[in-house]
């Protein structure tokens, strides 16, 4: 008799309720799966007390001493069935990781050069799961539509496949590991052992070439993958590196690129190019070509070019062409939702805000908008920037603005002078403020002189670093007064005196400064150089948790003046969640080439934000907001092309037929996660292989089948599956065939 209990939880995973009768089990399977679903199906007796207990939703928790097999399962339905007389409740059961597949992780676009640990963190949010063990590193981009968080999930462990064996592991106590699980076994499946038979079939590969087709881009021409680029991250004596791992099949097995005829070049100037000269190693993430790296400088974007200086438009598996006689095999890949477009931005570094932030917290991208010389924060401005690591919509971590106030004064009176010839007599008063784009500041020391039918020269004290005040405004009382009026406002930095005619009935609008709105205007800038005769349109993701921000083009040609135009108000909720704005700005153009600075800042007073990153495209409209574009659209497409070529590759499939003698010989047991070796002398055959599934009677755990991998996935071997005899006993002798089981973001539009 089989020794197993199964055990009833509620819903929460955690209140148990009841152990179910093991005698009330008339028969089961369970499977437990590394790559598919994890499934328990058992039919019990409908008039057992515990399975009464048995509710859709509950947990049921398999534990198999003769299986070494503890696995939770969330019930799914319950069926009443009768058969041949005999009634009985059927009940299906699911892995919790199933759970998982009804909830949507609400990302779309790519977030780029993350840690697993950070991609997976921001997945299992407010799931009720958490991240366990995470042994992989190395940054990896992922791009995600909407998808449910069970397949986000997968998509980060089919990232890392170039880096190792990992595989995500759902646990029964609600965490997710990204591990290695798989162990050499001692185990072996051989002639004259415990193989039937074997069949060992190789196929050819379904492509060789596969050229990428994407959307439509600004000039209404159908993108292909000719220019796609990458950035240059390390520069050798022989060769240089760049930031893709996907860019040749096989690239380290052959020398395709030895053949004399492909370049890399920079990817504005073509005649700047090297010759590859060796053999392409992808790993990492990073690709490295071997070729003389004069040319080229950490931080150049390339592009593969032929001998004429044609942009490479396809994607080739020279291993797979040799192994078929030179016969090329080419295929297509369609994705019309990436459009034709290139991020100016430098989002390799803006959209993830990961690099050193410097001693104030401001990401090196970003530059500070308000008034100090050294281009930091001066101690008279309440502005504070900061890594925020929360709120994420296209990178792991934004930047952070608090604007609070802006509380610089004019710490100098003004120098008065009587000059002889005027009409003004007795004592007048002046003092002066600081006046910003939204506000004004308090004013500085007050300066008085008494005159008899003369005019007053004013002079004033210029002080350093006010790049956000834009005038001083200068008053004055009437003769003998105390009222100070607006007498006269000064562009900053114009000049430093003049002379004071006006007549007190002229003096009409009275001191009161709007301190509160003066910070109006201080944030951070981008800058993005714009050239004459192109038009350009940007998309700028930011949180705003209080007050309103507004976005400006600095250094704009006043002929098409961005201005101070373009102001919007936060949504006004407590919840950041809830107040991401999309600022899109489409049709920008300039009279001559010149760097602007996109500046988002504060708008009519304080506010606290958050810049998670900036879309900057050459392009009359912007592309769809909600698909972040990290780099560039044709990169995109290249690198899923490369994905889809490595799904068509030469395949060899094994299948075979086995007993598991495990009741007899416990050394020769097979259990998911083990390596173990099938081996076939007379064939020429010994494969190492991964069981990554396995499926059992829970009566009759002698009665099962397996599911293999080939140790290295994604590699020439395509997944085989197997069909099992297993062994009852080997006193019994019995066996049989089994059957194989088979964000709701708001988005504001400006038009120039």
């Amino acid at each position: 008799m089989p020794n197993f209990t199964i055990t009833i939880y509620d819903a929460d995973n955690s209140t148990l309720i009841n152990t179910l009768n093991s005698g009330a089990v008339y028969s089961g399977s369970a499977k437990y799966s590394l790559q598919g679903s994890d499934e328990m199906t058992i039919d019990v007796d409908h008039n057992d007390t515990t399975v009464a207990d048995i509710q859709k939703g509950r947990v049921l928790e398999l534990n198999h001493s003769d299986q070494s097999f503890i696995r939770r399962y969330r019930v799914n339905t319950i069926t009443k069935r009768r058969e041949q007389g005999k009634s009985f409740y059927r009940v299906e059961c699911l892995g919790l990781k199933h759970d998982l597949s009804s909830k949507i992780y609400r990302r779309r676009g790519q977030i780029i050069q993350q840690t697993p640990a950070t991609h997976i963190a921001d997945i299992l949010s407010g799931t009720g799961w958490s991240a366990g063990t995470i042994t992989p590193t190395a940054n990896i981009t992922i791009d995600y539509d909407f998808d449910t968080v069970y397949d986000a999930l997968k998509k980060i462990e089919d990232a890392v496949q170039n880096l190792g064996n990992y595989i995500i592991m759902f646990n029964d106590g609600l965490t997710v590991d990204l591990i290695d699980p798989f162990v050499s076994s001692a185990s072996t499946i051989e002639y004259q052992k415990n193989l039937i038979s074997l069949t060992h079939k190789s196929n050819e590969a379904i492509y060789t070439r596969i050229i990428g087709i994407g959307g439509l881009g600004s000039d209404g021409n159908v993108m292909t993958m000719a220019g796609a680029k990458w950035r240059v991250t390390a520069v050798g004596v022989d060769f240089i590196a760049v930031d893709s791992g996907k860019l040749l099949v096989n690239g380290a097995a052959n020398s395709e690129w030895e053949e004399g005829i492909y370049y890399i070049a920079k990817h504005d100037d073509l005649t700047q190019k090297s010759l590859i000269t060796g053999t392409l190693i992808n790993a990492n993430d990073e690709a490295q070509f071997t070729l003389d790296p004069t040319p080229f400088s950490v931080g150049d974007y390339v592009v593969l070019i032929d001998n004429n200086d044609n942009p490479v438009d396809f994607i080739y598996n020279k291993l797979a062409e040799s192994s078929t006689v030179g016969t090329i095999i080419e295929g297509k890949y369609v994705n019309n939702n990436i459009p034709d477009i290139d991020n100016l931005a430098a989002p390799e570094s803006l959209s993830t805000l990961t690099d050193t932030y410097d001693s104030f917290g401001l990401h090196p991208g970003l530059n500070p908008v308000f008034g100090n010389v050294s281009g930091r924060p001066n101690t008279n401005s309440s502005a504070v920037f900061s890594q925020d690591t929360a709120n994420i919509i296209h990178g792991s971590n934004s930047q952070k603005v608090v604007i609070s106030s802006w509380n610089k004064i004019p710490t100098i009176a003004p120098t008065l002078t009587a000059v002889a010839g005027g009409q003004l007599s007795g004592t007048y008063q002046y003092k002066i403020t600081y006046q910003t784009p939204d506000g004004e500041s308090d004013a500085g020391p007050v300066a008085s002189i008494t005159v008899n039918n003369e005019n007053i020269q004013v002079t004033f004290t210029i002080d350093s670093g006010l790049t956000h005040a834009q005038y001083w405004n200068i008053y004055r009382t009437k003769a003998d007064g105390t009222t100070f009026y607006l007498l006269y406002r000064v562009p900053i930095n114009s000049g430093t005196s003049f002379i004071d005619k006006v007549s007190d009935v002229d003096l009409t609008i009275p001191y009161a400064p709007d301190t509160a709105s003066a910070c109006g205007g201080m944030g951070v800038s981008y800058p993005i150089l714009m050239k004459a005769g192109k038009v350009y349109s940007f998309v700028i993701y930011t949180i705003v948790e209080s007050g309103s921000i507004r976005v400006e083009g600095r250094n704009y040609a006043p002929s098409v003046s961005l201005s101070y135009d373009l102001l919007f108000a936060s949504k006004g909720s407590s919840s950041l969640t809830n107040a991401k704005v999309t600022i899109i700005i489409n049709g920008l153009s300039v009279d001559s080439d010149k760097t602007i600075d996109i500046s988002i800042v504060a708008n009519g007073g304080p506010a606290t934000y958050y810049v998670d990153s900036i879309m900057a495209v050459e392009a009359p409209a912007a592309p769809d907001p909600s698909q972040f574009i990290a780099v560039q659209g044709r990169r995109q497409l290249w690198e899923e092309a490369y994905d889809f070529l490595i799904m068509n590759q030469q395949k060899t499939e094994v299948n075979f037929d086995f007993y598991d003698s495990f009741a007899v010989d416990s050394t020769n047991e097979i259990k998911v996660g083990d390596i173990i070796s099938i081996i076939d002398n007379d064939l020429g055959i010994n494969e190492s292989i991964k069981i990554i599934e396995k499926q059992f009677d829970i009566r009759k755990p002698w009665q099962s089948n397996i599911q293999a991998e080939f140790l290295t996935r994604n590699s020439s071997l395509v997944l085989a599956r197997q069909l099992n005899r297993l062994q009852k006993s080997a006193e019994s002798g019995q066996g049989g065939i089994t059957k194989q089981v088979p964000s709701d973001a708001n988005v504001i539009y400006f038009e120039e």
